[in-house]
């Protein structure tokens, strides 16, 4: 009986150990970032210019931040440059469109009114 025990005691470590048996990483962390509802958009006009920023508010990194932009022009980005056309969506390109857990990603456009930013899709990647 103490030989099956250390065997199946064996096997299971050799799984750890191989990452075969917490392959996924929700295991390790409690990765709750589902959708884009843990992402905001917030603005506020300064003269003509509207500085924007981009926060994750969970504990998961995004990559593949998609913004509603139809209408948009990224020209208009003053400072820094940070979004990308893709015909009607902007793609976030800071960091090669990564964003760790918590970060912020702040830019400034110029118009006469506010433009409505709006998060379409994103890729979690726990870690």
């Amino acid at each position: 009986m103490a030989k099956i025990l250390l065997l199946c005691a064996l096997f299971f470590l050799s799984l750890i150990i191989q990452g075969e048996l917490f392959s996924n990483a929700s295991y390790f962390v409690n990765c709750q970032c589902e959708g884009v509802s843990n992402i905001t958009v917030v603005q506020a006009k300064v003269q003509k210019k509207w500085p924007v920023t981009i926060t994750i508010n969970c504990i998961c990194t995004r990559k593949d931040i998609k913004l509603d932009c139809k209408g948009f022009q990224v020209v208009n980005i003053v400072n820094p440059p940070y979004l990308g056309n893709q015909n009607d969506d902007c793609i976030v390109t800071y960091n090669g469109g990564v964003l760790p857990a918590k970060a912020q990603l702040a830019f400034t456009y110029v118009s006469n009114s506010p433009f409505g930013f709006r998060i379409i899709s994103t890729t979690i990647a726990c870690s």
